[in-house]
């Protein structure tokens, strides 16, 4: 099973250049793309999770939700 990589990348070229890096390293790369961020990332938790920092119209108090999703989960290697 490869590991899945979420890339939330409003620069649509920039996003699909990391896709391909991340598939060439044996990821399933999704680009993100609209929506909320944390509810996709709660429902599908990927892997590893590329999030460019200042994106345009971004949710606020987006690290603040998406750092408790970060920690271990019972389980789960």
């Amino acid at each position: 099973m490869s590991k899945r990589a979420l890339i939330a990348e409003p620069d649509a070229e920039e996003a699909l250049r990391q896709a391909a890096i991340l598939t060439d390293d044996g990821y399933e790369a999704r680009v993100f793309s609209d929506g909320d961020l944390v509810a996709e990332v709660e429902q599908n938790p990927p892997d590893i999770l590329i999030l460019r920092h200042e994106r345009p119209g971004a949710q606020t108090g987006l690290a603040d939700r998406l750092v408790p999703l970060a920690q271990p989960q019972p389980g789960l290697d």
